[in-house]
């Protein structure tokens, strides 16, 4: 027995699946009589957001999705495999599929879709850096958001809502102040770690500062990013490698512009990007999954860049990322992000 949400290709849980019969929850569109499994996006009209049919593309009804039936898209295997995804729960709405979509594409295959997710070639590369590179001004906004890598040498980060403008090091505390001073940004984020005396003393000396932990969210796999809140008010939670995925995918989309100064520390900040590397992993459970690691150890820039657009995201500006609303959904062993769907259909499709 193998029960869990899909992770890579060809992990032992894809592999399982692909030898099975593949039922899939199968419904018959009232207007046609086609017969088929929901798909995305086919099986949404994402304008009008309600779910339709493949075939004749006329609405299909809560009531349709729920009547359907389970049918093998592999008869013949002695090992019997059933699909559930999102798309086949009446009890979820269109928009909230077409909402989580727009968000982090490992979540929406593994977790939505119930698909598994092997994301192709994803790196940032001097072209895709100067191809973003802008003579003008992008501190015009009103809003200026830093970000601090700690380290024997401190690199920060200045950018608006438009893409960084200044960079630079540092290597007394003090200067950080002064920078502060000098520039009153809206919101900041530091690294937390090695050493957080530096970030202990920025939190509690300025209201608008966080300092950055990486964990995942247990209870919510669809939060990258949560704010402390109590006695954690000071700190911001994020997933670390799905949130350099959603940093570096807006950078390959050219969701922001860099206004930076042509000079050594823009080929530094350059050189820090070429370092990432993304490599697949698996955990004591056998479940793959890929993290960034830099060839070099040298990427300060990138997480300093990413401490910023953390604050950015903090402020409200851009946000794509809601507070953790799920947190009381069961989930199995308390592992791995996998949820107890039988529970939740059971209670939800009375």
């Amino acid at each position: 027995w193998m029960f869990s949400n899909p992770g890579t290709e060809r992990d032992e849980l894809d592999i399982q699946w692909n030898k099975s019969d593949q039922k899939e929850w199968t419904i018959e569109c009232p207007h046609c009589k086609d017969q088929h499994f929901l798909q995305w996006p086919e099986s949404l009209d994402l304008e009008k957001k309600i779910y339709v049919c493949r075939a004749c593309r006329e609405p299909i009804s809560d009531d349709v999705r729920r009547q359907g039936k389970w049918v093998p898209q592999n008869p013949g295997s002695k090992i019997s495999g059933y699909h559930i995804s999102h798309l086949m729960c009446p009890w979820i709405s269109p928009e909230e599929i077409i909402e989580d979509s727009e968000g982090d594409p490992a979540y929406f295959n593994n977790f939505v879709l119930g698909k598994s997710y092997s994301p192709g070639d994803l790196s940032v590369t001097k072209t895709t850096i100067l191809d973003l590179w802008t003579p003008r001004d992008l501190n015009t906004t009103g809003n200026i958001f830093l970000g601090i890598d700690v380290g024997n040498i401190k690199h920060y980060v200045l950018r608006s809502e438009l893409g960084p403008f200044k960079i630079g090091r540092i290597t007394k505390d003090s200067e950080i102040d002064d920078i502060i001073d000098f520039w009153k940004p809206t919101a900041g984020v530091i690294d937390a770690m090695p050493d957080n005396t530096l970030s202990k003393y920025l939190i509690e000396k300025y209201p608008f500062m966080r300092m950055s932990f990486f964990q995942e969210n247990n209870n919510n796999p669809q939060t990258i990013v949560w704010w402390g809140e109590g006695d954690k008010r000071g700190i911001v939670y994020s997933h670390r490698d799905r949130i350099l995925d959603r940093h570096l995918t807006n950078m390959i989309e050219a969701r922001h512009s860099i206004g930076l100064k042509t000079d050594k520390e823009f080929l530094l900040y350059i050189k820090h990007y070429e370092t990432l590397r993304r490599t697949k992993v698996v955990n004591n459970k056998g479940i793959e999954r890929y993290v960034w690691d830099s060839t070099t150890g040298e990427d300060h820039y990138v997480f300093a860049d990413l401490y910023a657009y953390l604050a950015l995201l903090g402020s409200g500006a851009g946000t794509f990322f809601g507070q953790a609303t799920k947190s009381d959904i069961p989930s199995v062993l308390g592992a791995d992000n996998v949820y107890d769907v039988t529970r939740a259909f059971t209670e939800n499709n009375q």
